[in-house]
């Protein structure tokens, strides 16, 4: 019979033949191995604990619009005369920051209205020190910049939250709903594949906007898109109004964010503004009257702005931006009634591609970028912008749907109308 130990030894083997010598070597030496290999093992894995150990000290807290502070705390016997903090915004280059340590705590502070964060910015971070036990690196932690002035409540569904501060959630399920919808035409119109989860976050009014983004450098404003982020913010107040202003600013800043995904973020950057900002305000479900009259009043003075003007960026002013909007719309308004959506879709890749912004209007629609200019302004002249008005959009959708039906009762009509026009001659 064979005799195993069970100690942490080697097995020991007795009562064995000579002539089994080299195989019960072979069987020793393997379980040897194996016992090492365990053994080195259990070490491992207790390292790894201890090194998880080691980085599960390092946290942050924030005041939005205030302060930021970082902490690292060294593990009870451990000591480092200093810490180095890595900070990265929005996946850009990465900021290291060296602190010094007292009491086994490294504090990293930043004042944040001498350098501020964007807004709902990711912010990630990690740390490094050097302690007798050797260099140790913490897990990277990640945290969304969210203002956290306020309680905000959230609503969701698929990919697209909704987040709020005051109003029913009734009233705000309609911003998921609208949201949903127009997300869906958007997409269907440009040929685009929606890629990025979508986070609104509706404020109460256009201070408490301004307010949050005036580290930004945003000052006229009902609402903003992050698109690399995935983050729209709007102004919208709770009641029967904000519905209708939703109707417009949440197709607005989705447009902003589809393109994003469909061009990339250099194709998105080579985008011309007036192409850009036309197709957000052509998807928008309430149109704002009031760039309909500033257009007109431009026209009527001879006061419209120079479309290579609206290349990059628009006007700060805010008369002069209402009205580069109002031209931004009435121009894809004429690309769509005399190009077409295949054409709009050709000049969105040209942009996509790289092309500046005259030489992507050439590319794809073979004519000069001043004489597209020109063939708009003549358009406007004939009354052209009065089709692509609501309530004649809404008109012409109404007699398109409806031409089925026209032309059958037409043909029902028919032989009694003229059976009328025929009895009437006869007296």
């Amino acid at each position: 019979m064979r005799n195993h130990s069970h100690s942490g030894n080697c097995p020991h083997h007795s009562g064995i033949g000579q002539k089994h010598a080299p195989s019960v070597i072979a069987a020793t030496l393997l379980r040897c191995v194996t016992l090492i290999l365990v053994l080195t093992l259990l070490l491992t894995r207790g390292a790894h604990e201890l090194d998880a150990q080691r980085s599960d000290n390092a946290g942050h807290r924030y005041t939005y619009g205030q302060t930021l502070t970082v902490t690292l705390e060294l593990p009870a016997g451990e000591e480092a005369p200093e810490a180095t903090l890595y900070l990265q915004v929005n996946n850009a280059a990465t900021s290291s920051h060296v602190v010094p340590m007292t009491d086994g705590t490294a504090i990293y502070e930043r004042d944040l209205q001498k350098e501020p964060l964007p807004p709902y910015a990711v912010i990630s971070y990690w740390w490094s020190y050097d302690s007798a036990r050797g260099q140790a690196l913490t897990d990277k932690r990640i945290f969304r910049y969210i203002d956290n002035r306020y309680d905000w409540q959230t609503i969701s569904e698929g990919d697209i939250s909704v987040h709020w501060i005051t109003g029913e959630r009734n009233w705000v399920s309609q911003a998921v709903v609208i949201a949903r919808d127009s997300r869906e035409e958007i997409a269907e119109a440009l040929q685009a594949e929606v890629q990025t989860l979508t986070h609104i976050y509706i404020y109460p009014s256009e201070s408490d906007l301004v307010s949050a983004l005036q580290l930004s450098g945003h000052n006229w404003v009902e609402g903003v898109t992050y698109p690399a982020l995935g983050v729209i913010l709007i102004a919208v107040p709770p009641n029967a109004d904000g519905i209708l202003l939703m109707q417009r600013t949440i197709p607005h800043e989705l447009t902003h964010q589809i393109l994003y995904d469909l061009l990339g973020q250099q194709g998105y950057l080579a985008l011309p503004a007036w192409l850009n900002e036309g197709l957000a305000t052509h998807f928008e479900r309430q149109p704002d009257p009031d760039l309909t009259l500033a257009l007109q009043t431009a026209q009527r003075e001879g006061q419209l702005i120079p479309i290579d003007q609206l290349c990059f960026p628009f006007p700060k002013a805010p008369e002069q931006a209402r009205l580069a909007y109002a031209e931004s719309r009435s121009l894809l308004a004429y690309l769509e009634a005399t190009f077409g959506w295949s054409s709009i879709r050709a000049l969105l890749a040209a942009y996509r591609d790289g092309l500046a912004c005259d030489s992507g209007v050439q590319h794809a629609l073979h004519i000069s970028l001043s004489q597209l200019e020109r063939d708009w302004q003549a358009w406007l002249k004939s009354g052209g912008a009065m089709a692509t008005s609501p309530s004649w959009r809404t008109l012409a959708a109404t007699l398109n749907n409806s031409a089925p039906w026209l032309v059958l009762t037409a043909i029902v009509l028919l032989p009694a109308l003229m059976g009328a026009f025929a009895l009437s001659h006869r007296h």
